[in-house]
């Protein structure tokens, strides 16, 4: 069941306190590279797992590919101006995040050098 929250009318922030989903006791990011190393090791059967542990519904793998009969349909069952806000949204996330990826960059103000950083992605890395 959803709860709506209106703040408008507060004179201080309304604090929405942040569901700590079952078994979600210990560092965040710890829990996170537990499940990311789950998923990579057992592909959707993990996400079957995590989902019923985390969400309750069991599910099977077939259950994780939603067609597009029921994407379209869920679409018409919501109105029109927020699906247009919806992909607003997206759009503006999108330019966003584009805007923080690293870029690289040359300085060729003198004639004998260049200075500048060269941005490649690595496989890997070890770090001692």
């Amino acid at each position: 069941m959803l709860e709506l929250i209106d703040g408008r009318g507060q004179s201080t922030p309304v604090h929405i306190p942040r569901p700590r989903p079952v078994g979600a006791d210990g560092d965040p990011a710890d829990i996170v590279r537990g499940i990311i190393d789950e998923v990579r090791l057992k592909g959707d059967a993990a996400l079957v797992e995590l989902t019923a542990r985390f969400d309750g519904p069991r599910l099977s793998p077939g259950d994780l590919l939603v067609g597009q009969d029921k994407i379209d349909k869920a679409r018409s069952l919501v109105r029109p101006e927020l699906i247009d806000a919806l992909e607003v949204m997206v759009a503006r996330l999108r330019r966003t995040c584009e805007q923080q990826m690293p870029r690289e960059w040359f300085d060729r103000s003198t004639r004998d050098e260049v200075i500048g950083e060269l941005v490649r992605p690595l496989r890997r890395v070890g770090v001692y």
